[in-house]
């Protein structure tokens, strides 16, 4: 086999050749790229809108009929009752008006037959009525069984008896009272002699067992009247005298 032995002239002369051609060739311009900055993602979009947006309902629903009153129902009228004034009428004859609501007490004047007046109040007995007649000065009390009333004698006010007392009047004195068992007796010096002179006695007494009111009359100096002693309200009572002005001041009965 034979031997090959390397000709290094060889590449010399073809390194020459290739010096030789690109001297003769046209230099050929050499593109250079230029590198431009690569582009930054630029959102194009609007920054996100805040996540508590606002939800549009996508309908209103309204209802389709109003239901509207067809009427406003309105009182017509308002009518205040007016509550008829409690009146009495002597219808049989004169009836007598007095200073108290008892037979005990003085005539003061007369409701006359036919004649009317509006009741103000009644007694502890519900049996006399309060009124005052045109052109006297006092009011005075008038027996229900006397005359005709027009409603129940309870719907005015309980009255209680004034006699307008006069200093010149003398007042009973020397009084002193006596009991004897389920009475009592009351003693007293006479007034001085006067037209008409009488005396007057207003108690609370115990009868079987009840309190109740009272009041005599009488023209004598002394007086007993029945009082139990089983009552829860104690006895007491005054004692005045009378003439034809009217009634004294009142003295207390010492009642034993």
């Amino acid at each position: 086999m034979e031997r090959q032995i390397a000709k290094p002239w060889l590449g010399g002369v073809f390194s020459l050749i290739l010096i030789l051609t690109a001297a003769c060739a046209s230099p050929v311009p050499v593109a250079t790229a230029t590198l431009s900055p690569a582009k930054t993602n630029t959102p194009t979009t609007a920054p996100m809108e805040t996540a508590t947006a606002s939800l549009t309902p996508t309908e209103t629903v309204t209802p389709t009929d109003t239901l509207t009153p067809t009427e406003t129902l309105s009182p017509t009228s308002t009518e205040t009752a007016t509550a008829e004034p409690l009146m009495i009428t002597a219808v049989e004859g004169n009836a007598n008006c007095r200073w108290g609501p008892g037979t005990a007490y003085i005539e003061y004047a007369s409701l006359l037959q036919g004649e009317s007046a509006a009741v103000e109040g009644h007694d502890y007995t519900n049996s006399w009525a309060y009124i005052q007649l045109p052109d006297y000065e006092r009011h005075c009390w008038v027996a229900l069984e006397a005359v005709v009333i027009n409603g129940d004698i309870r719907g005015v006010g309980l009255v209680v008896p004034n006699l307008y007392p006069r200093d010149d009047v003398p007042v009973p004195s020397g009084v002193s009272a006596i009991r004897n068992g389920g009475s009592v007796t009351f003693s007293w010096n006479p007034v001085p002699s006067a037209p008409e002179v009488g005396y007057l006695l207003e108690v609370i007494q115990c009868l079987n067992g009840f309190a109740i009111n009272a009041s005599y009359a009488t023209e004598n100096t002394s007086i007993t009247l029945n009082d139990g002693t089983n009552c829860s309200v104690k006895s007491e009572g005054t004692l005045r005298s009378k003439n034809k002005l009217g009634y004294s001041r009142a003295v207390k009965l010492p009642w034993p």
